[in-house]
């Protein structure tokens, strides 16, 4: 895992320096700050709001976790019982037996969100493949056809936004 703290780093790095921008720190609330990650970026995400002791950002209030397989296998149970804020975990209802080296997707969904603290949600996206969670708006013909329905994507937003407004707004 130690080859991928990079990416906590650069998180870390952006967040200062957009938070200190000229053109964006005025409109950030501060105290009002979430991330979110899908795949191996949930793995990033969960890395900064306590699961790596040293990596920890207390700017950070919520955490969206987008079908992250990566988070069951670089963290150990009870570093996942560390996490400091509210979370979220989604998953594509198709991908639960999907196989992530030896595990399920649906055994590593089940490990993170078993010991992640509370206040914490799970929500099974019906229908939803892994690549459900990627984004339609793009020019790529593939990540389009890969990418999610108009329905689950609502889904999608509408959770994540009561999320967002109970936990960090």
């Amino acid at each position: 895992r130690d080859e991928y703290m990079y990416r906590l780093d650069e998180i870390k790095f952006l967040l200062d320096n957009v938070i200190d921008s000229e053109s964006f720190g005025k409109l950030i609330d501060r105290g009002k700050i979430a991330i979110g990650g899908h795949s191996f970026g949930g793995f990033t995400a969960l890395g900064l709001c306590g699961t790596i002791k040293e990596r920890y950002d207390d700017r950070i209030k919520g955490v969206l976790i987008f079908s992250s397989g990566a988070s069951g296998y670089l963290f150990r149970e009870s570093e996942l019982a560390t996490v400091k804020v509210p979370s979220m975990f989604f998953l594509g209802e198709r991908e639960k037996r999907r196989k992530r080296g030896t595990k399920t997707m649906a055994g590593l969904a089940e490990k993170v969100y078993r010991n992640l603290p509370p206040p914490k949600y799970f929500l099974e996206v019906k229908g939803a493949t892994h690549f459900s969670f990627n984004n339609r708006l793009t020019e790529s013909l593939a990540t389009r056809f890969l990418s999610g329905s108009e329905e689950q994507f609502e889904v999608i937003r509408r959770y994540s936004i009561a999320f967002l407004e109970k936990h960090v707004a």
